[in-house]
């Protein structure tokens, strides 16, 4: 197998397990309450990770202050238990489908933010791209009120609105990460399995009283439940991950990103056949406006982006 191609089929291996951890989620809940799901994921994951990472490349952590950790644990807090929690009371209330399409557009959101939070120039051909994106994306979260005649808009319209904020939270998270996490003095970056670990760790400890609560207190369906919670702590948490660090290490950063456009390609026909939902115009309206925008704003300012 050539070389180049390996890195490839890891990144396509990710979005297919990230494609399909919607659909997991989403059946996974009817059976277990969103708080729970997430703190038993969260520690589970936490520990298996816990003996992957690196230590000795993160010694330096040895070294920062309490302000520090608590920063770190901040952090991590708003990409686990703000962004999950969002995402997962989100497609509690909308479809597997459209919180993947939705979420599909998080690098899009990284790279507007940039402009903004770290002031990196763009040209008005980027600009365009941006505009035309986002009016894709107004499609998919809008379309419970351009398709009103469907049972249940009003309440899909939430659970997307939830899923958007999840999208801003990851984005917030991965824009601030980019240098809280690097090491102090050699400017390297941790790895991702590493970021991952306080991520989850953090939420774990911040969402510790409310799992506790709900797993003492709901009915919970463990026979049903587990297979879900295992998917996402050993296939998207530990392989995921771990695939994706592979690809990020043999090609650039900007190039693996696109594979997250890609999920929803996964996403749709899985979701059609295990959750009986719909497939809408409007999300080949969306999907198209998506990549049009990515033509504009890609093929002009992929030199200058950092992502």
């Amino acid at each position: 197998m050539p070389k180049d191609l390996k890195p490839i089929l890891a990144l396509i291996t990710v979005s297919a397990i990230w494609g399909g951890a919607s659909v997991i989620i989403k059946y996974t809940l009817q059976f277990i309450s969103p708080f729970s799901f997430l703190y038993i994921r969260f520690v589970l994951a936490s520990i298996i990770l816990y003996f992957l990472v690196d230590w000795d490349k993160h010694e330096y952590l040895m070294r920062v202050n309490k302000k520090g950790l608590f920063k770190i644990f901040l952090l991590g807090s708003l990409g686990s238990a703000v962004n999950l929690g969002l995402y997962f009371f989100g497609i509690k209330y909308t479809t597997a489908i459209e919180a993947t399409i939705i979420y599909s557009f998080t690098p899009i959101f990284v790279l507007f933010g940039s402009v903004f939070l770290l002031k990196e120039k763009i040209t008005k051909r980027i600009w365009l791209g941006y505009g035309i994106t986002i009016l894709g994306f107004l499609v998919v979260i809008l379309q419970p009120i351009l398709d009103r005649n469907v049972e249940g808009s009003e309440t899909r319209l939430y659970g997307n609105f939830l899923i958007f904020l999840s999208v801003l939270a990851w984005a917030m998270f991965t824009l601030i990460s980019k240098n809280v996490f690097n090491h102090d003095k050699t400017g390297k970056r941790s790895s991702p399995l590493f970021i991952t670990f306080v991520t989850f760790f953090s939420g774990a400890l911040v969402l510790m009283p409310f799992g506790l609560y709900e797993i003492w207190n709901s009915d919970i369906d463990y026979v049903h439940a587990l297979p879900g919670i295992l998917y996402m702590t050993i296939f998207s948490t530990v392989i995921a991950y771990s695939f994706f660090e592979y690809g990020v290490k043999k090609i650039k950063v900007s190039q693996a990103s696109i594979f997250q456009y890609i999920q929803p390609v996964f996403t749709i026909p899985i979701a059609m056949i295990a959750l009986n939902e719909k497939f809408s115009i409007y999300y080949i309206a969306g999907g198209a406006l998506l990549l049009l925008g990515l033509y504009f704003s890609e093929s002009n300012g992929s030199k200058k982006s950092n992502f």
